[in-house]
C-alpha cells in the first residue's frame, strides 16, 4: 500500500511537473504574443502618424492647387482684358494712321493745286509779257 501511494505521489509529481512545464510554455507564448501585439500596435501607431502626415500634406497640396487655379483664372481674365485692350488700341492706331495718311494726301493735293495755280499764273504772266513785246 505504501509503495502504491508512493508511486501515485511520484506520478502526481510528474504530472504536476509536466503541467507546470506546459503552463510555463503557455506563459512564454502569451508573453511573446503580448510583445508581438505591442510591436504591432507601435507599428500601427507609426503608420497612423505617417498617414496623418501624408493626409495633411495632401490637404496642403490641394489648398495650394486651388490657389493656383484661382490665380490662373485671374491671370487668364487679366490676359483676356489686356488682349481686348490691345485690339482696341490697335484699331485706334490704325484709324489714326489712316486719318494721318488722309491728311498727308490732302496736304499733298493742296500743295499740287497751289503749284499748278502758281504755274498757271506764271504762264499767264509769260504769255502777258510776250504779248506786250
Amino acid at each position: 500500500r505504501w509503495q502504491r501511494g508512493a508511486r501515485e505521489i511520484r506520478q502526481l509529481q510528474q504530472r504536476e511537473t509536466s503541467l507546470l512545464d506546459q503552463l510555463s510554455a503557455a506563459c512564454r507564448e502569451i508573453d511573446e504574443a503580448q510583445r508581438a501585439l505591442l510591436a504591432q500596435r507601435c507599428s500601427a501607431q507609426v503608420l497612423q502618424a505617417a498617414l496623418r502626415e501624408a493626409e495633411h500634406g495632401q490637404l496642403e497640396e490641394r489648398k495650394h492647387l486651388r490657389a493656383l487655379h484661382r490665380d490662373n483664372a485671374i491671370v487668364r481674365s487679366q490676359l483676356a482684358a489686356a488682349e481686348a485692350e490691345t485690339a482696341r488700341s490697335q484699331e485706334n492706331l490704325e484709324r489714326e494712321q489712316w486719318k494721318h495718311q488722309m491728311h498727308l494726301a490732302e496736304m499733298r493735293l493742296a500743295e499740287k493745286e497751289r503749284q499748278m495755280q502758281l504755274e498757271q499764273r506764271w504762264q499767264r504772266q509769260q504769255v502777258g509779257q510776250q504779248q506786250q513785246q
